[in-house]
């Protein structure tokens, strides 16, 4: 619903149009460095809708539980991608890349610039390629950490899951910002990574992507096969047909 009520608020108020804003001025080398993440994102999310929600959906008649994950994570996208500027102006985006402003800027209370640039290919293309692939990647790390201390217990495991994503996501944004697709200016300095360079990347971002991130994982890891995972637990006592259970399963 936030997302829904986002998007049309931007719609409705004509501001779901690119920004154009520095657009021409960046140099050679930034124009091959978006346009060819737009290209790999963009196929890399692509082929992860194909075969991990398309196809089974097509062969099963429903949705998969992994096809529910890469949905989430494309959901995650819509909502909260720019979130960090709820406040105050942290991060930018290249307005290079394709995109429609920034419509997650009209949520309710939103009070820095709402000018963003957020690409729509390479963001959603990140979210439901890279991201998703990181879960699975977290999945297998957790699985390792528990062969090597079999008395690891659950919120260890999940610590585990957390740690991992947060690492990622930190390099993930140092990869980013050094290639001039996203820009945290805003970030202050002694709390990120690289903070006297046109690169830095905040520490604490990572962290919070990380929690995210790891939480993700960790439901996919702990649910069990075939059955409803901790966030659908009470879904068989729901009196609706087959459909419309698998869109309340979606939605929690």
């Amino acid at each position: 619903l936030l997302g829904l009520y986002e998007w049309l608020a931007a719609l409705i108020s004509g501001d779901l149009k690119p920004t154009t804003a520095g657009r021409g001025t960046a140099p050679g080398w930034v124009l091959w460095s978006v346009h060819g993440q737009e290209a790999l994102l963009g196929l890399a999310g692509a082929a992860v809708l194909a075969v991990v929600v398309i196809i089974p959906w097509r062969r099963t008649g429903h949705l998969t539980f992994e096809g529910m994950t890469v949905l989430g994570w494309a959901t995650l996208w819509a909502i909260q991608d720019p979130w960090v500027n709820y406040t105050q102006t942290v991060i930018s985006y290249n307005s290079t890349a394709i995109n429609l402003g920034c419509p997650q800027c009209h949520a309710p209370g939103w009070l820095s610039n709402d000018t963003l640039a957020e690409p729509i290919i390479w963001g959603l293309g990140c979210y439901v390629g890279p991201m998703y692939l990181l879960t699975l990647a977290a999945g297998r790390v957790m699985t390792r950490a528990r062969r090597r201390r079999p008395g690891i217990g659950p919120l260890r495991l999940v610590g585990v899951a957390c740690g991992f994503m947060a690492l990622t996501g930190v390099l993930l944004e140092v990869l980013f910002s050094s290639t001039a697709i996203i820009g945290y200016g805003g970030a202050d300095p002694w709390l990120s990574l690289f903070g006297d360079s046109y690169f830095k990347s905040p520490l604490w971002l990572g962290l919070l992507s990380g929690i995210a991130g790891g939480l993700i994982a960790s439901i996919r890891y702990f649910g069990p096969d075939g059955g409803p995972t901790v966030v659908e637990r009470g879904i068989e006592d729901v009196r609706a047909g087959g459909k419309a259970r698998q869109g309340l399963r979606l939605l929690r």
